[in-house]
């Protein structure tokens, strides 16, 4: 297994972009931006896949201060990592 560091870095994993869009969701351990999150409603409770999100974040925040605030409640720290697994960990 590989781990990367990434820091405060916050970037949406729908779109990529790294934004100061407010709120946005979390799905699985997936972190999308507000302007994901409003292409289609992923916030609102009649959204076709609703069931999937797994926490909705303040509007009242900016995505990057939710996520981090979800990380240090999470692991204690506000400093990410990317964890690549290889052929031999699944193995």
């Amino acid at each position: 297994m590989k781990r990367i560091e990434v820091g405060t870095l916050v970037i949406c994993d729908f779109c990529g972009q790294e934004n100061d869009s407010m709120g946005g969701v979390l799905i699985g351990s997936n972190a999308v931006c507000g302007v994901c999150v409003d292409k289609d409603g992923k916030d609102k409770p009649d959204y076709i896949y609703a069931d999937e999100v797994d926490k909705i974040f303040d509007k009242k925040k900016t995505f990057k201060d939710n996520v981090l605030a979800y990380r240090k409640e999470m692991s204690g720290t506000e400093r990410g990592w990317i964890e690549i697994w290889g052929e031999e960990e699944l193995n």
